[in-house]
């Protein structure tokens, strides 16, 4: 932690080092004493964290949204923070609030999430997701990684630094999203509202524990951006008998040619124009994936998910390469006809699939879907209706950032050495921070093992959660660190 400069005095440096020396100790000691009180005081935040798991909060389904949201915002207020609920025209309502130090003029935007995924299926659990039992050192339960689980952690690391020190190290703005899940498709709507007072941050935050692969945690200077939409085509008015099947046209088939139209046999997108604004990775961004082997090579998908086939014989760094710098074209999900017990021979009236296309800069959603339009109309598949559901730009941050730097330099200091990814292959909304008006720079880090993000059986380990808390104080002063 650089807490003062190297400087010295015109006149006596060897006083003037020991005073930084001393300084430094000092400082040294202070985060020691936060970490010890974390540990001291770890099993009641851990308590507090079940408890908050045990809230639903499914923001697809309106369950639990509100409850949850009051909850979150009465213990920003037990931190002394001024938060409260901001409602959103058609959404869910933000938990905002401030908290002030007395002794900065530095500010940090902290952005969280207090929404999850629905829990189907519910019959793929091991334990009841909404219970948040602890299983063989995990916590079991939606959203014990993704995210309440991590901001129960850096809130319990602000109230560790209080108790320590009285104080916090710099202002922080809480922003915590109650629609992420469903692509923060009205935040834009609080930040008309709130520009002035966001533009107060230096850099914006998100803690979420990277370490996917345990042992090997990131720091996340970007994200892919995201295009989620449905595509649905009607031939019939009803569902018809199967015998006429020889004398119409199939909705399903119909569909499944028009989405085998968009990959060639390689198994590359064919749309076209579909690459022409993907900007290839920059020598310092080939520089930093060599070190993200083992982070997003073959061991770790397969540690992750048991893959170990990957597309055209993808290994070592091209897979890595590829997983963070090359957009996707994926097939969530495909609905049409009869799926239950025993025959019903049908010609089924319609067919409908849902498809996200992830995006690297320099892509857009809004050139996506002009782009897939086209395609589809080309083809001779106007028929089909694309209903455009969810989305936002890719963003990436500069890793020499004053924010990026404090992430690496918070990780090491609990002795991690981090990898420092250009692009996280998933997503996030924080292109609407980075780009105008706000040109915010951001992060996401932290320490701890968590998985099964969107799955049954999602879980965060106990350990990870005290390393998670003692990260988030570690970067509070790294950032407070001029």
């Amino acid at each position: 932690m650089r807490l003062l400069a190297d400087r010295a005095c015109v006149r006596g440096q060897e006083v003037s080092t020991d005073l930084i020396k001393r300084a430094l100790k000092m400082a040294e000691d202070i985060l020691q004493q936060i970490f010890e009180y974390v540990d001291q005081h770890f099993d009641d935040h851990l308590a507090a964290t079940q408890r908050y798991l045990r809230q639903p909060s499914i923001s697809t389904e309106n369950l639990g949204i509100q409850e949850c949201a009051e909850m979150t915002a009465e213990m920003l207020r037990d931190l002394g923070a001024d938060a409260g609920l901001v409602p959103l025209k058609g959404g869910h309502p933000v938990v905002y609030g401030h908290l002030m130090s007395r002794n900065s003029d530095r500010t940090l935007l902290v952005y969280g999430m207090y929404d999850v995924q629905p829990v189907d299926p519910l019959a793929a659990w091991d334990s009841p997701p909404f219970e948040a039992r602890i299983v063989d050192g995990r916590i079991i339960a939606r959203g014990a990684i993704n995210t309440k689980g991590p901001l129960m952690a850096f809130i319990h690391a602000v109230h560790s630094i209080q108790a320590v020190t009285g104080d916090v190290p710099v202002n922080l703005i809480f922003l915590i999203d109650g629609e992420e899940e469903l692509g923060s498709r009205h935040l834009p709507q609080f930040i008309e509202q709130y520009t002035d007072e966001l533009k107060k941050a230096d850099a914006m935050y998100y803690h979420l524990p990277l370490e996917t692969v345990k042992g090997h945690p990131q720091v996340s200077l970007g994200f892919k951006g995201i295009a989620y939409f449905e595509l649905t085509v009607k031939t019939l008015l009803t569902d018809a008998h199967s015998m006429v099947g020889p004398v119409v046209n199939s909705p399903v088939w119909r569909l499944i040619w028009a989405l085998n139209s968009m990959r060639g046999a390689d198994d590359r997108i064919v749309i076209d124009g579909f690459y022409e604004n993907v900007r290839p990775p920059t020598e310092e961004d080939e520089r930093l994936l060599t070190d993200l082997v083992d982070i997003w090579g073959p061991r770790a998908f397969k540690e992750m998910y048991g893959i170990t086939e990957f597309r055209e014989g993808l290994d070592g760094l091209d897979l890595v390469r590829e997983a963070i710098f090359a957009p996707g074209l994926n097939i969530d999900g495909f609905l049409s006809g009869y799926t239950g017990p025993g025959p019903k021979a049908i010609v089924p009236a319609s067919a409908m699939c849902k498809i996200d296309i992830r995006l690297v800069p320099d892509m857009t959603v809004q050139e996506i879907l002009d782009k897939v339009r086209a395609h589809l109309d080309r083809h001779g598949y106007g028929d089909i209706e694309l209903r455009f559901v969810t989305g936002y730009d890719p963003a990436r941050t500069s890793p020499k950032e004053h924010i990026a730097q404090a992430a690496v330099r918070a990780l090491r200091r609990l002795d991690a050495e981090p990898g420092v990814v250009p692009i996280l292959p998933g997503t996030a909304p924080q292109v609407l921070f980075s780009e105008p008006p706000l040109n915010m720079p951001f992060v996401m880090s932290g320490l701890g093992h968590g998985w099964l993000l969107h799955a049954p059986n999602e879980y965060f380990e106990v350990e990870g959660l005290r390393a998670c808390e003692k990260s988030a104080v570690a970067l509070l002063y790294e950032f407070a660190d001029a």
